[in-house]
């Protein structure tokens, strides 16, 4: 949820807010006062005084409009804008307390609930102010101002909780708990949880209990509304509106912040858990409906990393690990899909369920393991980790991780099986399978170091001092050990060629041991001339700059004297 409010040059006044979550609703709230043209009623002198009225309530001077309300007391109900604004409005959008009071004192009921062009009434400003002192003062009046609709039909307290003022969206739901429908509180309910105000949202499900099931216009549920959420224990200050936290917190006090995020996360686990209590007591298919329309919420919590979420639905109903998107994942392939590695870890809690997992394959023949060594494309997770070493060395990481966490069994070399009674290869005893073995066994260490290496230059500090000596060095180790593996990989695969195909391809023996040659020929060819360059840089300029044997002057010539 994105909220914003702006004010422009002392005259205009917007705030908008924006859903963006897939399946959810977009709204738009805007409140704007154009003071440049007022609503042309007749003669320049009106003008002029519906003018010094706007300036009068935008900067809150009450002495100045009162003096115009006593020479022209019909004023006072007057619209004073081109969009019809009243100085009620105005002051409202100003936050002036004080003119607001002193104003409504003497306005008409009626005038009260004007609106403007948008289709908000003054105390729609109030509510998206967040100001409750203003809606207090405006509520002394009656409370079916809180109930007046704003632009697109939508409730003031609707509107506060969509900008998240937490103590407004309060005092507005105690004010009007018993007017508002079903519809109003599941409607409320999705915002409340979208704004990360879940205090009230408890509030409103203990008092009805059935709309923890219920579904607002577009088909959404609290729950779907939640697995929307981002992992809430981190997250849960950088998806509060801007501006939330300097109001509510002292900007020095690191404590009060730590508590106050604290207090959060633990109301919305209890709004979780009561949530999922009240729709477990249904049957299997209603249970099935609640949590796969408009779409399904546990793989959408999994692709954002809601553990708390998973951790709540799974604990009560343990079906759902089995379940499967149209791609025949689960939420332990979604999580490895996004590098979400709290939510891989709840498979070591599954015992043997894991090993089922790992069969699950994709319409492409992809398992969880070629998941993990799929190129991560989400440009927000890749930026978790920063700089391109340090991502690859995660991105190895959950590669090797996932072999460990599925214990992947079963899966046999190029170079044949196993002997069932004992366990051991089938070629164990032949000289091109120990050769197989050496080749496997030098790439895999010489690769190791050579990555090793070339990342240690990537996260070097770059000291001057280190490009005369240790980079280099650093440089030439790399190469050398990329080159070695690059050799062995080639050998291991001819071996491995000769122990499959001996019998019946030993006439493409030698052509197949030219094309494998190939790439070590093509790579050595590409770079010898930098490794040369290397040494040579390193190890004998040195010797540049020292003095020669031979001196300027030899002793063993003597110049002649005339």
């Amino acid at each position: 949820m994105a909220a914003a409010a702006e004010i422009t040059s002392g005259n205009n006044i917007n705030a908008a807010t924006d859903s963006v979550r897939p399946g959810q609703h977009h709204r738009n709230i805007e409140v704007v006062v154009a003071p440049q043209q007022p609503l042309p009623t007749g003669d320049g002198v009106e003008r002029r005084r519906h003018l010094q009225l706007y300036h009068a309530a935008l900067s809150g001077d009450w002495e100045t409009a009162e003096g115009i309300y006593e020479s022209f007391p019909g004023e006072v109900n007057a619209r004073i804008t081109k969009r019809g604004e009243t100085a009620l409005h105005i002051a409202a959008a100003a936050e002036h307390t004080h003119f607001v009071k002193q104003l409504v004192g003497k306005m008409s009921i009626e005038a009260l609930t004007y609106k403007n062009e948008a289709g908000n009434t003054a105390f729609c400003f109030a509510a998206i102010s967040g100001v409750e002192a203003l809606a207090k003062v405006m509520m002394e009046t009656g409370r079916d101002l809180a109930m007046t609709r704003g632009r697109e039909n939508l409730l003031p307290i609707y509107m506060a909780a969509l900008l998240g003022h937490r103590g407004m969206v309060s005092y507005l739901y105690d004010e009007t708990n018993e007017q508002l429908t079903d519809s109003d509180r599941i409607t409320l309910l999705v915002a409340l949880i979208n704004s990360d105000i879940y205090d009230v949202a408890l509030r409103i499900l203990k008092a009805h209990p059935g709309l923890a099931y219920a579904r607002d216009e577009h088909q959404l549920t609290a729950l779907h509304a939640l697995a929307q959420k981002s992992c809430m224990p981190s997250n849960v200050v950088d998806q509060s509106p801007p501006g939330f936290w300097n109001k509510c917190l002292d900007p020095f006090s690191g404590f009060k912040l730590a508590q106050m995020k604290k207090l959060m996360h633990k109301q919305a686990l209890d709004l979780i858990q009561y949530l999922w209590e009240q729709v477990v007591l249904l049957d299997d298919s209603t249970i099935s409906c609640q949590i796969g329309k408009p779409w399904p919420l546990i793989f959408t919590a999994a692709e954002r990393g809601n553990l708390d979420l998973l951790t709540i639905l799974i604990r009560l109903y343990p079906e759902l690990i089995f379940k499967v998107d149209q791609n025949t994942y689960s939420i332990f392939h979604i999580a490895i899909l996004n590098r979400h590695e709290d939510i891989l870890k709840m498979i070591y809690q599954i015992g043997s369920i894991k090993n089922v997992m790992t069969i699950y394959k994709d319409r492409e023949g992809n398992n969880m393991l070629h998941l993990a060594a799929k190129v991560l494309e989400s440009p927000s997770r890749l930026n978790v980790i920063p700089g391109a070493a340090l991502q690859l060395q995660r991105e190895l990481l959950w590669f090797e991780v996932t072999i460990l966490s599925l214990s992947i069994k079963k899966i046999h070399l190029i170079v044949g099986g196993n002997i069932q009674d004992k366990g051991t290869p089938v070629f164990l005893d032949k000289t091109a399978f120990k050769f197989f073995v050496i080749s496997d066994a030098i790439s895999l260490v010489t690769s190791a170091i050579s990555l090793i290496t070339f990342l240690s230059i990537r996260t070097s500090r770059y000291a001057e001092q280190n490009f005369l000596w240790s980079l280099p060095n650093r440089l030439i180790i790399g190469l050398t050990t990329l080159f070695i593996p690059i050799g062995a990989m080639m050998g291991a695969f001819v071996a491995a060629f000769y122990l499959v195909f001996n019998d019946t391809l030993h006439q493409y023996s030698i052509p197949i041991v030219v094309v494998a040659s190939l790439p070590v020929i093509f790579f050595i060819w590409q770079h010898y001339r930098l490794f040369l360059d290397m040494i040579h840089s390193t190890y004998t300029s040195r010797s540049l700059f020292k003095p020669n044997k031979s001196p300027l002057f030899s002793k063993r010539v003597k110049p002649k004297v005339s």
